[in-house]
Parts: structure tokens; C-alpha cells; sequence
């Protein structure tokens, strides 16, 4: 569980110790951002967590549309490249 998450589920800003498994690097940091909580606390309606196999389906999906995000070819690089022309 990210910290995020956990935040959302405690409906306070929350750190999360332990493996924190993710392909989402940048959400396993166990100590949430105080300015993103913040934000995400006034605005946010609903909260989801996707496991990292659909996840990662999901970028291999939208890359074979052309939407790629740089950071996704370190996390499912062979998948990616073998969508691009």
C-alpha cells in the first residue's frame, strides 16, 4: 500500500513502512507529500488502487495508441518496443 493511499484510507496525512511494491516508483516513498496530501485532500472524490499487472497491461495498451510516457520504457521496456514503428 502506498502512502498515499494509506492517507486516504486513514483520512490523514500517513507514512507506510515495510516493501512497498510497486511499479510506480515515484508512490513508494512511504512518506507522502505534505503539499500533494494537501491538495488531494480538498479535491479528490474517490481514491483506487491498481495492482501492478493491470497496471502495466494498461501502459502496454495505451502505448500501442502512441500515448508513452518516458518513464514507462524502464518498467515494461521489451512491450513497449516492440510497439513502436
Amino acid at each position: 500500500m502506498t502512502d498515499l493511499f494509506a492517507s486516504a484510507i486513514a483520512k490523514r496525512l500517513t507514512s507506510v513502512s515495510g516493501k512497498l511494491d510497486t511499479i510506480m516508483a515515484g508512490l513508494a516513498s512511504g512518506e507522502p507529500s505534505l503539499v500533494a496530501w494537501q491538495e488531494l485532500e480538498r479535491e479528490t472524490k474517490a481514491f483506487l488502487a491498481i495492482p501492478n499487472a493491470p497496471a502495466t497491461q494498461a501502459i502496454v495498451l495505451l502505448a500501442g495508441q502512441g500515448i508513452i510516457a518516458e518513464s514507462w520504457e524502464k518498467l515494461v521496456g521489451r512491450q513497449l518496443s516492440s510497439l513502436r514503428c
